[in-house]
């Protein structure tokens, strides 16, 4: 399926240009003999749950205007089109509306080996396709820390330019990027290192009630915050938190 894009509106744009630079998808966006012709129209009908709707019109049925209202249901409808593979695919006025408000999912990029950040940005294309509109980067410690030289040492860590490029990425298309760390426990790969016994509990839990183990998370939310959009943030302790709890309950 090849689409040409007649009319989108300035929300979508940036969204189309990360879909034409992946080197995969960009083909379905090339000038051909044939194609479908897409117009955007942003419609408050959908406000309230989401979803999108595909409405022909031409004598021959290839021009199709998506109605949609959120950017991640009008990348949901491209998707829907290219997995049609089909000229046809526009008749028949083609729609669905959401269940659920948001649908998501957790990439891990901590533990075996770190996804290139290539992948990281393919992935991401592909879930506005899905019409996926929440994604959970998980990670213990491959991320960037100022002045925390061990903090990921030698295990891929992504820089904060690296991960500010892929909230860019997810922004265009829709997509609420959410950072997902650990702030107490999962945290072996950094505590191995001399440089932090002082805030060492067990193998990979933080020392609680330590003045530098809370300087340490603080410069942990500082440095992942300020690389996300997103206002949320999953800060982990699940195995801690559980084990805190058995304790208080005998």
């Amino acid at each position: 399926m090849h689409l040409h894009i007649s009319a989108a509106t300035t929300e979508l744009k940036t969204g189309f240009a990360e879909l034409t630079a992946d080197s995969e998808l960009g083909t379905h966006f090339v000038q051909v003999d044939w194609q479908l012709d897409l117009s955007f129209v942003q419609d408050s009908s959908f406000q309230r749950f989401g979803g999108y709707r595909l409405e022909t019109s031409g004598e021959d049925g290839n021009t199709v205007i998506v109605r949609y209202f959120r950017v991640c249901d009008a990348f949901r409808a491209v998707g829907r089109l290219l997995r049609s593979n089909s000229v046809q695919a526009g008749h028949g006025g083609m729609s669905e509306e959401c269940c659920f408000r948001n649908v998501g999912v957790m990439i891990d990029i901590s533990r075996n080996a770190v996804l290139r950040p290539e992948y990281v940005l393919f992935l991401l294309r592909r879930f506005a396709l899905l019409g996926i509109n929440q994604v959970m980067l998980y990670s213990e410690d491959t991320y960037e820390i100022v002045k925390q030289p061990f903090f990921g040492y030698k295990r891929g860590r992504y820089s904060s330019s690296d991960i500010r490029r892929f909230d860019a990425c997810a922004v265009a298309l829709g997509i609420e990027l959410i950072p997902c760390i650990q702030t107490l426990g999962h945290l072996s790969q950094i505590l191995q290192w001399p440089a932090y016994d002082g805030i060492r509990d067990q193998q990979d839990v933080l020392l609680a009630g330590c003045d530098d183990t809370y300087e340490l998370i603080s410069r942990m939310l500082d440095s992942i915050l300020s690389c996300f959009s997103s206002k949320r943030v999953h800060i982990g302790n699940d195995v801690t938190g559980f084990v805190l709890f058995a304790f208080r309950n005998g």
